[in-house]
């Protein structure tokens, strides 16, 4: 360790912290900021025609990829209890 770091932890005034030496331009923080925009959902349609999340099965029919994957009756049974804990 040189005698330059070692005098760093005792001396307290030594420490600086980096600035800017100039302000940025809008253009560049915008540039950089372009892919923070929100992205639309990606909605899909099954056979009837109803709107559901890809990757998920269809709320109503509880179908996915056109196999019947849960009953109606579950289906209903967890957007039941989904509304109770949101309420």
């Amino acid at each position: 360790m040189s005698p330059y770091n070692y005098r760093i932890f005792y001396r307290v005034d030594l420490i600086n912290m980096s600035v800017p030496k100039q302000k940025t331009p809008k253009s560049k923080t915008r540039r950089r900021r372009s892919h923070l925009k929100l992205k639309p959902i990606a909605v899909r349609f099954d056979e009837e025609g109803t709107a559901h999340l890809s990757h998920h099965a269809a709320a109503t029919t509880g179908k996915y990829r056109g196999k019947q994957v849960t009953t109606t009756a579950q289906v209903r049974a967890n957007r039941t209890l989904r509304n109770k804990k949101s309420s």
